[in-house]
């Protein structure tokens, strides 16, 4: 490219054409490795964010068929046990152990359904179980109440005042 070479015009503007086209073809394939670069890298993340996703439908479907089974057998074996047990305790302890028990059953399957929606990171309304709680609590009172003043003898006293009754 310098003065003092014997190169024509059209020769020096033909090698500077080539020397652009070359530059140009370096740049291109620079910018296609970069590209595939950057398709792997997104690939890779949307592969790995799947991944977690699936992870958390999986144990999403092991957590709520486990809430399924705690409850029937849950519920299955408190009414078995509850049935078998009626005539060897008092009333009051066997609607005691009831309500115990419906409490720990509810509020063990409120924790694990809102445990499985939180790891899916959805919010949803579930049912109140406060109200549940407090329901629980208001039955435990009436039980103790009705135990304090012993009302299952209520009948009988109420029996004696009624005329068609054959206690007098």
């Amino acid at each position: 490219m310098k003065e003092n070479n014997n190169i024509t015009e059209d020769s020096k503007k033909l090698i500077v054409k080539i020397y652009d086209h070359f530059q140009l073809a370096l740049h291109q394939i620079e910018n296609v490795n970069n590209i595939f670069a950057n398709s792997i890298e997104e690939a890779k993340e949307n592969l790995q964010k799947e991944i977690k996703s699936v992870e958390k439908e999986y144990i999403s479907i092991l957590g709520i068929f486990a809430a399924i089974v705690l409850a029937f057998v849950g519920g299955i074996t408190f009414s078995t046990s509850v049935l078998q047990n009626i005539s060897a305790v008092s009333v009051f302890r066997l609607l005691l152990v009831v309500d115990f028990l419906a409490f720990v059953l509810i509020n063990v399957i409120y924790i694990l359904v809102k445990f499985i929606y939180t790891i899916n990171e959805k919010s949803v309304k579930l049912f109140n179980v406060k109200v549940l709680n407090i329901a629980c609590l208001v039955i435990v009172l009436v039980i103790i109440v009705a135990w304090l003043f012993n009302v299952n003898q209520l009948p009988d006293f109420i029996a004696e005042f009624l005329p068609w009754s054959n206690n007098r």
